[in-house]
């Protein structure tokens, strides 16, 4: 049975889909693990990213959700193409801009979600409010939920000492995941492949 991640948030220029593809590079190449992306953005960022840097042997797959038709029917299609990737892999990674017209059970489907935000006020309160609309996912004592890590992105070093982030209140319980320091040395990584630091992957929002 494959662990499934769901990268997400209902903002865009966050790094979801950056550190999506850095972490399927990851896992893929430094760990050697099977991996397989679902890259459900339209405009398929993440997938398109890692069909053009080098390769790191994980299964790329750009695909749709109905999430026009509303109802279930996006959650029953993103269910149907999991159950067939996650038979060929140990880990299935999900990019995905989070939708009002998704039922939040969809989140059930995974054993961990990943919220990437930054740190400014605007976009933590958009967080939060995003995180309380679907608390009762994280709180549920009746279906098996899943573990929820806030990852702050495009951090500037200037901000690693500021209470911005601790001030913030936020709805429900989460691993805190370490900040993504904003970088142009990063930016000019991206453009030629992942970028390493001795020997690792350095996730950095592009």
């Amino acid at each position: 049975m494959a662990f499934k991640i769901l990268v997400t948030s209902q903002k865009g220029g966050v790094g979801k889909s950056t550190l999506s593809a850095n972490l399927v590079a990851y896992l893929s190449r430094s760990l050697e693990l099977p991996v397989t992306l679902i890259d459900w953005d339209p405009h398929g960022s993440s997938s398109n990213w890692l069909k053009q840097a080098p390769q790191v042997g994980a299964v790329i797959q750009h695909l749709a959700l109905p999430v026009d038709q509303g109802g279930n029917r996006p959650i029953f299609e993103a269910r149907l193409q999991m159950r067939r990737a996650a038979s060929e892999c140990d880990i299935l990674v999900c990019d995905l801009t989070w939708s009002d017209s998704l039922a939040g059970e969809l989140m059930f489907e995974f054993d961990m979600v990943l919220v990437p935000t930054s740190v400014s006020e605007i976009e933590l309160a958009a967080t939060s409010g995003f995180l309380s609309r679907h608390r009762w996912v994280f709180e549920s004592a009746s279906v098996r939920r899943p573990m929820l890590a806030v990852c702050p992105t495009r951090v500037l070093n200037e901000q690693l000492n500021s209470d911005v982030f601790t001030k913030q209140r936020f709805p429900v319980s989460f691993m805190l995941a370490p900040p993504v320091l904003e970088a142009q040395s990063a930016r000019d990584l991206f453009e030629r492949g992942y970028p390493l630091r001795h020997g690792r992957y350095d996730l950095r929002p592009g």
